[in-house]
């Protein structure tokens, strides 16, 4: 139910969560310093201004 509500939420307010996907790199995006370009393992990219990995402590968003 918690995920429910919280998914309805963020797509009110325009927001997109890619899931399941794996991270693989992140870095800062060089043209502006508040985004970060995410790329995924199935070679697919982003460009976002905010990260959330909610995978545990060991996550790759994390320890990057």
């Amino acid at each position: 139910i918690t995920e429910a509500v919280l998914a309805e939420k963020v797509a009110e307010r325009g927001i997109h969560v890619h899931r399941p996907y794996k991270v693989s790199n992140m870095r800062v995006n060089g043209k502006d310093a508040r985004s970060v370009d995410v790329s995924f393992e199935n070679g697919e990219s982003i460009r976002a201004r905010y990260i959330v990995g909610a995978d545990g402590k060991l996550s790759t968003v994390s320890h990057l």
